[in-house]
């Protein structure tokens, strides 16, 4: 297990309303610079945005997995917590979901993100972020000149439900339990399907078009995008798969890659998750950003380094304030 201190620092983002914290993770090859005072010149970064309770570390350190490994292939990575969550300043705002859901952190993020790459000399960054952090990210990209891209795992592009109760869940509290309110379920169900069959351009009416309207600006715009789904044991029939329309109608321009990781749970916090977003991230990064040296033996690790952290517990040391 990598036990030094040297591999990574401590960081702060000073703001009018806010410090936005975080942990860069130095790469093998500029660490001795790094010492010395020299930063890289030109770089692609990695940018990973907490999404919720975890804060940057993710669950089980899992961002800082990939952190460490993203790093030790080349690529500069940090891991930020937004305003209000772990070491940044703040209260997270009193509606929190619909805070993130309308894309409110974006400002606060590219702000992070061109400061970031100012000071540490990057060429590009690609955003990275899980679940709400994801939607974070996704807003971010429309906005950030320096964003070139983004990892984004198991986004969400729907809102909660608030409107009425449909007709069916209304026929359902008078129909008793049985044959009967078993086929109005069956019919409803197939009836949805066949709608959204019909109507490929139908999204339903709790999607959130701020954000998909910002998801397909970046997709169109050619946009190198890696997505990592979480597939449920089972999907209900009335659910609306949007990766599985984005992938129908994707065009030759699109630059889009999803991979659906059987066996990882929605934080990619276990062992096959952990290994799959070191693995195909590393591929896709390489296929796309590819740095001088990155190529090779390590973009196809061994077994055991697939499926462990190595330096997940070393000691982080305080560094850059700017």
């Amino acid at each position: 297990m990598n036990t030094q201190i040297d591999t990574r620092e401590l960081f702060a983002l000073d703001g009018p309303e806010y410090v936005v914290r975080g942990t860069y993770h130095m790469p093998r090859e500029i660490r001795e610079n790094v010492r010395g005072g020299v930063r890289p010149q030109s770089s692609v970064g990695i940018i990973i945005l907490n999404s919720l309770a975890p804060t940057r570390a993710g669950k089980g350190d899992s961002s800082v997995a990939w952190a460490n490994a993203f790093a030790n292939h080349g690529y500069p990575t940090f891991r930020c917590d937004l305003p209000g969550f772990g070491d940044s300043s703040g209260d997270p705002p009193a509606r929190l979901l619909d805070f993130i859901n309308n894309g409110e952190y974006a400002t606060i993020a590219a702000d992070a993100v061109a400061r970031i790459a100012k000071h540490f000399k990057l060429q590009s960054v690609i955003l990275c972020g899980l679940c709400a952090g994801a939607v974070s990210a996704i807003f971010t990209a429309g906005i950030s000149r320096e964003c070139q891209g983004l990892i984004v795992l198991d986004p969400y592009f729907h809102l909660p439900l608030t409107h009425k109760a449909s007709a069916r869940s209304r026929l359902a509290k008078i129909i008793p339990a049985g044959t009967l309110r078993l086929s109005l379920k069956r019919f409803s169900n197939w009836a949805t399907g066949a709608r959204r069959r019909l109507g490929k351009k139908r999204f339903p009416q709790n999607s959130n078009h701020s954000l998909l309207d910002r998801w397909l600006g970046l997709v169109n715009s050619g946009m190198p995008i890696l997505v990592f789904d979480h597939p449920p044991n089972t999907r209900r029939d009335e659910e609306f798969d949007y990766l599985a329309y984005f992938s129908q109608y994707s065009e030759p321009r699109h630059r889009v890659v999803i991979h659906s990781i059987r066996g990882a749970d929605h934080t990619f916090a276990n062992n096959l998750g952990k290994a799959a977003v070191r693995q195909h991230g590393l591929e896709w990064l390489d296929r796309n950003f590819g740095l001088n040296g990155n190529k090779g033996a390590e973009s196809q690790p061994n077994e055991g380094d697939q499926l462990t952290a190595a330096g997940i517990a070393a000691p982080e040391r305080s560094g850059a304030r700017f």
